[in-house]
């Protein structure tokens, strides 16, 4: 098992981390246990026994620290990638069907309100309330899901 120190890139840093290698999927889990939608790009990772990882460090700019092997490099790739990529789905179903039913709403209203005699007066739409039915509806825990991964792979958050 071996320790990757991850630092916030500031531009300063050196190449990015070869894709696919074990420093670059310790920026990409740190980019994910952040939560900030922050690109890939933004960290930089290196091994802790390393010089570069002393000097960063003493420079102020880690912010990870994340054990990995092959073992959980594999099960990141196939369990904790995939689902991610759930969650994500249904925050855009629930986000892509709130705007579907807006747009409907509206389309009402405005047919509502391009006619001129027998429905001109009609009020269908003004008792509705979509926002309260949205906030009822529950999403997956990504706070849960981000403590399970920092669990999984020992990480240590740092705040400059």
């Amino acid at each position: 098992m071996t320790k990757y120190l991850v630092f916030k890139n500031n531009g300063e840093l050196a190449a990015p981390n070869p894709p696919g290698s074990a420093e670059d999927f310790a920026c990409e889990i740190a980019r994910v246990v952040e939560r900030q939608g922050t690109p890939r790009e933004w960290f930089m990772s290196f091994p802790a026994d390393s010089s570069e990882a002393t000097f960063y460090t003493i420079k102020g700019e880690l912010r990870y620290s994340i054990e990995l092997d092959e073992e959980k490099i594999e099960t990141w790739e196939n369990e904790f990638e995939p689902l991610l990529q759930k969650i994500h789905d249904v925050d855009d179903a629930v986000d892509n069907a709130y705007c579907e039913i807006s747009q409907a709403i509206n389309d009402l209203q405005d047919r509502i309100d391009q006619t001129s005699t027998g429905c001109s007066d009609l009020e269908l739409v003004d008792d509705m309330d979509i926002e309260y039915g949205f906030q009822a509806i529950s999403r997956p825990n990504e706070q849960k899901f981000t403590t399970h991964i920092s669990e999984y792979f020992s990480i240590q958050a740092y705040r400059p």
